[in-house]
């Protein structure tokens, strides 16, 4: 069976609720993700190998600075992620510049998503503060 793409994944009717807006890299919304994994750690990179679709609402990098917010979004894109989803909220209002901006310099990681009705990354299928389905 065939890895689905971040499009595919996009694609899906259950997302609807979770309104996912794309902010930058739509040329990598064609990658495959071959592994869908949420943490809320700031230092998940090294546990990463590569095509993972990463979920988090942005917990670990709340009181980080733009430097650090860069580094995060610079060691994902080194080891190869597909995307991350970022629920905006209670711990990130906003998606972070640095992160969109280092898409649009060119960063490997460059496929950078808003799901929910504020501004975002690909994440999580449900609004915030709402409980699974």
């Amino acid at each position: 069976m065939a890895a689905l793409t971040l499009r595919e994944i996009l694609s899906f009717d259950i997302l609807g609720d979770a309104a996912p807006e794309i902010l930058c890299g739509e040329k990598g919304l064609d990658r495959p993700v071959r592994w869908v994994h949420s943490s809320e750690i700031y230092e998940i990179g090294p546990l990463l190998s590569g095509g993972e679709l990463l979920l988090t609402t942005g917990l670990g990098l709340a009181g980080a600075d733009a430097g650090a917010r860069r580094h995060y979004v610079r060691e994902l894109d080194e080891r190869g992620v597909a995307g991350i989803a970022v629920e905006l909220g209670r711990s990130l209002a906003e998606m972070p510049n640095c992160w969109t901006r280092a898409a649009a310099a060119g960063c490997r990681w460059s496929r950078c998503a808003r799901w929910c009705r504020s501004s975002g990354s690909p994440r999580p299928p449900t609004p915030p503060s709402s409980p699974s389905r």
